[in-house]
């Protein structure tokens, strides 16, 4: 996704505040690549979807209690794999 491995330059690796490293466009770039891992677009990778259950399942186990009203709200407006793709969009998926 852009960030180089393992190369982070303080001692403390990267920031875990929110300003260092959430914009527009790497909001943007979480979601494309969470629909290509979705969809088996990743080349070398493969998901199956079976194997993560449906969207209620799986946000009981990134964020068990832990989901935002904002997030549940626009969970609630999808379906299939996209609530997947949301999910693993989500700031909540990201803190984990």
């Amino acid at each position: 996704m852009g960030e180089p491995l393992f190369l982070a330059q303080p001692p403390t690796g990267y920031s875990d505040v929110g300003a260092s490293w959430t914009s527009s466009d790497m909001l943007l770039t979480r979601m494309n690549f969470v629909t290509d891992l979705i969809a088996n677009r990743i080349p070398g990778s493969r998901l199956r979807l079976e194997a993560i259950g449906d969207k209620d399942s799986f946000a009981r186990l990134i964020a068990p209690d832990a989901l935002s009203p904002a997030t549940r709200s626009a969970l609630a407006e999808t379906e299939g794999s996209q609530g997947i793709a949301l999910l693993m969009a989500a700031p909540e998926f990201q803190r984990r």
